[in-house]
């Protein structure tokens, strides 16, 4: 009569490798669901930017002849600071004596990411 050995369960070595491919494939979707969260975080703040400074665009080109100097507020979101800057400058006067100027509304939120910026020319009489 021979014996037959039957082994049951697993080794050592598959417990540690089957351990490991596990853990990286967790470590991997930690760090795409992280990336896809700061992604998104950015976007939205893009998004805000750009509907601020198209807000202030829209409200320069509703004036009759907007001044040269706008108040800019500073505003608080999701724990990010937005900067909205005004500028203008004279660019030239056309044939019949009008002025015409460009403005620029940029919108900064953080040291690291390029500013939102959107220009408009303005006369000063149609």
């Amino acid at each position: 009569m021979t014996v037959k050995s039957c082994k049951k369960g697993f080794t050592i070595v598959e417990v540690i490798i089957a351990t490991i491919i596990l853990v990286i494939s967790l470590l991997g979707g930690v760090a795409f669901f992280s990336l896809n969260r700061n992604n998104l975080s950015y976007a939205d703040c893009q998004r805000l930017a750009n509907w601020t400074a198209i807000y202030k665009i829209e409200q320069l080109k509703s004036m009759d002849y907007p001044p040269t100097i706008t108040f800019d507020p500073t505003w608080q979101y999701k724990g990010k600071t937005f900067t909205r800057t005004t500028t203008s400058n004279t660019i030239t006067e056309d044939p019949t004596g009008n002025f015409i100027r460009a403005y620029t509304v940029s919108v900064n939120w953080g040291e690291a990411t390029p500013p939102v910026s959107l220009t408009t020319y303005i006369s000063e009489k149609l």
